[in-house]
């Protein structure tokens, strides 16, 4: 699960508001690339275009947030402007791991990572590992995907982002329970739930409660086993 997908689909009155928060930021970023297009302030421009790409993530529409992302990173490279290009390929690697485009995501996380110094510990190059543990996990490498979760997992509590701490939480939980180590991946589970509840995260509330419920049968029909 990604912090992205953990963030989605929120109850129907909050929905509704964040379609009109979205509408009205929509506007004004358009108004801006309509206004500063004509003074040729690509810095200006490319806050815009990253702006577009969040709102149209966030609606599910990854194509438009790829085109908007992409345009975002050409102004960025034009501009030399190494904060946003990192910004902009994390952006791009989560939409591509979205899309199941693995080598692509890995491609152009490397590229954020590579552009932040080892002592860079922003809330994106938090996700890009993360993001980067979730690509070795859907490839079978579990330990490298430990690795990285676990990176991400402490940077995320030295920021003090919740969200994402409980986000990589949940995505461990998920890797001990291939492992077999059902205790190990309930703590962790029931540690994410308690996180996304306090940050009112629902379809991570929802997502986590079936998973602890799942494997807490699981361990159960397993110790009865074992006594038999």
């Amino acid at each position: 699960m990604t912090l992205e997908e953990a963030r989605r689909h929120l109850p129907s009155g909050d929905r509704q508001q964040a379609e009109r928060q979205f509408v009205q930021a929509e506007q004004t970023f358009l108004r801006v690339l309509d206004h500063f297009s004509d003074f040729g302030d690509s810095a200006v421009l490319a806050q815009a275009h990253r702006g577009l790409a969040k709102i149209s993530r966030k609606r599910g529409q990854m194509k438009q947030a790829q085109a908007q992302i992409e345009r975002a990173l050409d102004l960025d490279k034009k501009l030399g402007n190494t904060s946003g290009m990192m910004a902009d390929y994390e952006f791009l690697g989560g939409v591509y791991l979205s899309a199941g485009l693995l080598d692509s995501a890995e491609e152009a996380i490397c590229k954020a990572l590579e552009l932040g110094s080892p002592a860079h510990q922003d809330a994106v190059i938090t996700v890009a590992y993360g993001n980067l543990g979730l690509i070795f996990k859907r490839r079978g490498n579990l330990h490298q995907a430990q690795r990285l979760l676990f990176k991400s997992l402490r940077m995320a509590q030295k920021l003090e982002r919740e969200d994402i701490v409980s986000t990589q939480r949940a995505n461990l939980a998920s890797i001990y329970a291939v492992r077999g180590r059902h205790a190990r991946a309930c703590i962790l589970l029931q540690n994410a739930l308690r996180g996304f509840k306090k940050l009112g995260m629902e379809h991570a509330v929802a997502h986590s409660a079936r998973a602890l419920q799942l494997l807490m049968d699981r361990s159960q029909r397993s110790s009865r086993g074992a006594v038999r």
